[in-house]
């Protein structure tokens, strides 16, 4: 039934476009979704300043944080960094110090809500592209100009 009501909708998507649809985003959102905070560190190399690498490395470190059970990580969010105790950095690229925390800010989603909902897709004849929180979609959809409000 609810492979017939999505088939439904897609074909009549297809045929009010007059595309064929290959690729499709899906937002969700629900308690299948979880929230988490976490906070990443790197020790830096003396006299050197901060690159591009280092602030990837950092976001990294906090994303090595303990999920939920059988959750996977759909937005790695970036809150603010802290520099050897200097709160509220918004970028610390070409700053120096010795130690660098990340907070961040992740947002995941049950895998096995996922892997239904890819296999639905897919019995459709169509694939996903991504799966995002809805919460967030609007970024993924929208030109500069709609984001901006010119």
């Amino acid at each position: 039934m609810i492979i017939y009501f999505y088939k439904n909708v897609i074909n009549k998507t297809i045929l009010t476009y007059n595309n064929k649809i290959s690729f499709i985003n899906i937002c969700i959102s629900g308690s299948n979704i979880n929230f988490q905070s976490e906070l990443g560190i790197i020790l830096l190399k003396k006299n050197k300043d901060i690159n591009h690498e280092d602030i990837k490395n950092v976001i990294k470190n906090a994303i090595f944080a303990k999920l939920k059970d059988k959750h996977k990580i759909l937005h790695i969010i970036p809150e603010k960094y802290i520099l050897d105790n200097i709160n509220n950095i918004k970028n610390p690229l070409g700053l120096n110090g010795i130690k660098l925390k990340s907070k961040v800010n992740l947002i995941t989603c049950n895998k096995n809500y996922i892997n239904n909902l890819t296999k639905l897709v897919n019995k459709c004849n169509l694939n996903v592209d991504k799966i995002l929180y809805s919460g967030l979609s609007s970024n993924y959809v929208l030109s500069n100009d709609e984001k901006n409000g010119s």
